[in-house]
Protein backbone atom coordinates (compact mmCIF):
# COMPACT_ATOMS: atom_id res chain seq x y z
CA UNK A 1 0.00 0.00 0.00
CA UNK A 2 2.87 2.36 0.78
CA UNK A 3 4.50 1.45 -2.54
CA UNK A 4 1.28 2.29 -4.42
CA UNK A 5 1.06 5.62 -2.59
CA UNK A 6 4.68 6.49 -3.43
CA UNK A 7 4.10 5.46 -7.05
CA UNK A 8 1.07 7.76 -7.30
CA UNK A 9 2.88 10.56 -5.47
CA UNK A 10 5.82 10.31 -7.87
CA UNK A 11 3.48 10.76 -10.83
CA UNK A 12 1.90 13.77 -9.14
CA UNK A 13 5.30 15.32 -8.40
CA UNK A 14 6.44 14.79 -11.98
CA UNK A 15 3.32 16.37 -13.47
CA UNK A 16 3.24 19.33 -11.08
CA UNK A 17 6.98 19.93 -11.46
CA UNK A 18 6.98 19.64 -15.24
CA UNK A 19 3.87 21.80 -15.48
CA UNK A 20 5.65 24.56 -13.58
CA UNK A 21 8.97 24.16 -15.39
CA UNK A 22 7.75 23.94 -18.98
CA UNK A 23 5.32 26.23 -20.74
CA UNK A 24 1.82 25.09 -21.72
CA UNK A 25 2.87 23.99 -25.22
CA UNK A 26 5.82 21.87 -24.07
CA UNK A 27 3.92 20.44 -21.12
CA UNK A 28 1.04 19.60 -23.46
CA UNK A 29 3.42 17.63 -25.69
CA UNK A 30 4.77 15.81 -22.64
CA UNK A 31 1.22 15.01 -21.49
CA UNK A 32 0.25 13.56 -24.86
CA UNK A 33 3.43 11.46 -25.09
CA UNK A 34 2.99 10.12 -21.54
CA UNK A 35 -0.66 9.31 -22.33
CA UNK A 36 0.30 7.37 -25.46
CA UNK A 37 2.93 5.42 -23.53
CA UNK A 38 0.52 4.73 -20.67
CA UNK A 39 -2.02 3.22 -23.05
CA UNK A 40 0.64 1.06 -24.70
CA UNK A 41 2.12 0.03 -21.35
CA UNK A 42 -1.29 -1.33 -20.33
CA UNK A 43 -0.69 -4.10 -22.87
CA UNK A 44 2.31 -5.24 -20.84
CA UNK A 45 0.74 -4.91 -17.41
CA UNK A 46 -2.59 -6.51 -18.25
CA UNK A 47 -1.55 -8.96 -20.96
CA UNK A 48 0.94 -11.75 -20.38
CA UNK A 49 2.16 -10.44 -17.02
CA UNK A 50 -0.86 -11.49 -14.87
CA UNK A 51 -0.81 -14.93 -16.49
CA UNK A 52 2.87 -15.36 -15.67
CA UNK A 53 2.19 -14.34 -12.08
CA UNK A 54 -0.73 -16.76 -11.79
CA UNK A 55 1.06 -19.79 -13.23
CA UNK A 56 4.31 -19.15 -11.35
CA UNK A 57 2.40 -19.05 -8.08
CA UNK A 58 0.47 -22.23 -8.88
CA UNK A 59 3.20 -24.49 -10.21
CA UNK A 60 6.88 -24.04 -9.42
CA UNK A 61 7.83 -26.93 -11.76
CA UNK A 62 6.99 -24.81 -14.78
CA UNK A 63 8.94 -21.80 -13.65
CA UNK A 64 12.07 -22.12 -15.82
CA UNK A 65 10.10 -22.87 -18.98
CA UNK A 66 7.49 -20.22 -18.18
CA UNK A 67 10.10 -17.54 -17.49
CA UNK A 68 11.99 -18.31 -20.70
CA UNK A 69 8.86 -18.26 -22.86
CA UNK A 70 7.41 -15.16 -21.22
CA UNK A 71 10.66 -13.23 -21.75
CA UNK A 72 10.69 -14.31 -25.39
CA UNK A 73 7.04 -13.33 -25.94
CA UNK A 74 7.51 -10.01 -24.14
CA UNK A 75 10.61 -9.28 -26.22
CA UNK A 76 8.89 -10.02 -29.54
CA UNK A 77 5.73 -8.13 -28.56
CA UNK A 78 7.60 -5.07 -27.27
CA UNK A 79 9.81 -4.85 -30.35
CA UNK A 80 6.79 -5.28 -32.62
CA UNK A 81 4.83 -2.54 -30.85
CA UNK A 82 7.88 -0.26 -30.83
CA UNK A 83 8.30 -0.68 -34.59
CA UNK A 84 4.58 -0.14 -35.22
CA UNK A 85 4.60 3.04 -33.11
CA UNK A 86 7.68 4.35 -34.93
CA UNK A 87 6.01 3.66 -38.29
CA UNK A 88 2.66 5.15 -37.24
CA UNK A 89 4.15 8.24 -35.55
CA UNK A 90 3.55 10.53 -38.56
CA UNK A 91 -0.05 9.32 -38.86
CA UNK A 92 -0.67 9.86 -35.14
CA UNK A 93 0.92 13.31 -35.39
CA UNK A 94 -1.27 14.18 -38.36
CA UNK A 95 -4.34 13.06 -36.40
CA UNK A 96 -3.22 15.33 -33.54
CA UNK A 97 -2.73 18.21 -36.03
CA UNK A 98 0.88 18.72 -35.00
CA UNK A 99 3.67 17.07 -36.94
CA UNK A 100 6.22 17.90 -34.22
CA UNK A 101 4.80 14.94 -32.29
CA UNK A 102 6.41 12.53 -34.78
CA UNK A 103 9.89 12.98 -33.33
CA UNK A 104 8.73 12.69 -29.72
CA UNK A 105 6.53 9.66 -30.36
CA UNK A 106 9.41 7.88 -32.06
CA UNK A 107 11.77 8.76 -29.25
CA UNK A 108 9.26 7.64 -26.62
CA UNK A 109 8.70 4.36 -28.48
CA UNK A 110 12.23 3.36 -27.49
CA UNK A 111 11.10 3.13 -23.85
CA UNK A 112 8.58 0.37 -24.60
CA UNK A 113 10.89 -2.70 -24.46
CA UNK A 114 12.39 -1.50 -21.18
CA UNK A 115 9.00 -1.00 -19.57
CA UNK A 116 7.80 -4.34 -20.92
CA UNK A 117 10.59 -6.15 -19.08
CA UNK A 118 10.12 -4.11 -15.94
CA UNK A 119 6.41 -5.01 -15.93
CA UNK A 120 7.19 -8.69 -16.47
CA UNK A 121 9.76 -8.72 -13.68
CA UNK A 122 7.80 -6.57 -11.24
CA UNK A 123 4.24 -7.79 -11.75
CA UNK A 124 4.93 -11.21 -13.22
CA UNK A 125 7.96 -12.78 -11.59
CA UNK A 126 8.06 -11.07 -8.20
CA UNK A 127 4.31 -11.36 -7.71
CA UNK A 128 4.23 -14.93 -9.01
CA UNK A 129 6.95 -16.01 -6.61
CA UNK A 130 5.11 -14.12 -3.86
CA UNK A 131 8.08 -11.87 -3.23
CA UNK A 132 5.84 -9.04 -2.12
CA UNK A 133 8.46 -7.22 -0.08
CA UNK A 134 10.83 -7.19 -3.05
CA UNK A 135 7.97 -6.11 -5.28
CA UNK A 136 7.20 -3.16 -3.00
CA UNK A 137 10.88 -2.19 -2.81
CA UNK A 138 11.16 -2.39 -6.60
CA UNK A 139 8.09 -0.20 -7.07
CA UNK A 140 9.32 2.37 -4.55
CA UNK A 141 12.80 2.38 -6.09
CA UNK A 142 11.36 2.81 -9.58
CA UNK A 143 9.17 5.71 -8.43
CA UNK A 144 11.97 7.56 -6.65
CA UNK A 145 14.43 6.92 -9.47
CA UNK A 146 11.93 8.13 -12.06
CA UNK A 147 11.34 11.44 -10.26
CA UNK A 148 15.05 11.96 -9.62
CA UNK A 149 16.23 11.12 -13.12
CA UNK A 150 13.45 13.00 -14.93
CA UNK A 151 14.18 16.22 -13.06
CA UNK A 152 17.95 15.73 -13.22
CA UNK A 153 17.76 15.36 -17.00
CA UNK A 154 15.33 18.28 -17.31
CA UNK A 155 17.62 20.57 -15.32
CA UNK A 156 20.72 19.44 -17.21
CA UNK A 157 19.34 19.31 -20.75
CA UNK A 158 16.38 21.69 -20.78
CA UNK A 159 14.08 19.93 -23.19
CA UNK A 160 11.19 17.59 -23.71
CA UNK A 161 13.67 14.90 -24.70
CA UNK A 162 14.98 15.04 -21.14
CA UNK A 163 11.65 13.81 -19.82
CA UNK A 164 11.60 10.90 -22.25
CA UNK A 165 15.22 10.01 -21.44
CA UNK A 166 14.37 10.28 -17.75
CA UNK A 167 11.53 7.78 -18.14
CA UNK A 168 13.82 5.54 -20.19
CA UNK A 169 16.57 5.65 -17.56
CA UNK A 170 14.28 4.97 -14.62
Amino acid sequence: MIAAFIFSLSGYIIHIGLGRYFGPEEYGIIGVIISILTIINLIFTSGITPGVSKYLSENKKWSKNLITKSIYIQLILSIFITIILIILAPLISKYLNDMTFTYYIRLAALTIPFYAFFALYHRGFLNGYRMFKEQAITRISFSITKVTVVFLFVFLCFGIESVIFGYLSA
